[in-house]
C-alpha cells in the first residue's frame, strides 16, 4: 500500500444515517494540500473531478471530488468532498464511526478500503 494515504472515520452526514439529499465524505485541506487528489481549477465555482477508486474485491466506484468554494462567489461554503458516497456507504452496510482509506497502489490507481468499527 502506498505511504500516501487517507483515513476518513465516517460521520453519520457521510453514511447517510443523518436522511441528507446528498452523501459526500468531508476532506479535510490538509489532504488537498498533499496533493492526493487531482487539481481542481479554482477559477470555477465549485470545480469537480470524477475519480475512479477500486475497492478490495476489484469493484469500481466512481465519486465525484469537488471543492465548494462558492464563499468566493458570494456564498457561504468552502470545502471539499467526495460525492455521491450513498451508494457506496449502503453497499457495504457503512455506518458512522467505520473507516475508509483512500490511497493509490502502486499503479497510481485509486483504491477504497473499508475498515468496520
Amino acid at each position: 500500500m502506498n505511504s500516501k494515504i487517507i483515513i476518513v472515520k465516517l460521520t453519520p452526514n457521510d453514511t447517510g444515517e443523518t436522511g441528507s439529499h446528498q452523501v459526500g465524505v468531508y476532506i479535510l485541506k490538509k489532504y488537498v494540500e498533499s496533493r492526493f487528489f487531482p487539481p481542481l481549477d479554482e477559477r470555477k465555482k465549485n470545480p469537480r473531478e470524477k475519480i475512479p477508486f477500486y475497492d478490495e474485491n476489484g469493484k469500481k466506484w466512481e465519486l465525484t471530488y469537488i471543492h465548494y468554494n462558492n464563499k468566493f462567489f458570494k456564498g457561504t461554503r468552502d470545502e471539499y468532498r467526495l460525492t455521491p458516497f450513498n451508494h457506496f456507504a449502503e453497499k457495504n452496510y457503512l455506518k458512522a464511526g467505520d473507516e475508509v482509506h483512500f490511497y493509490k497502489d502502486d499503479n497510481s490507481k485509486y483504491r477504497i478500503k473499508i475498515i468496520k468499527k
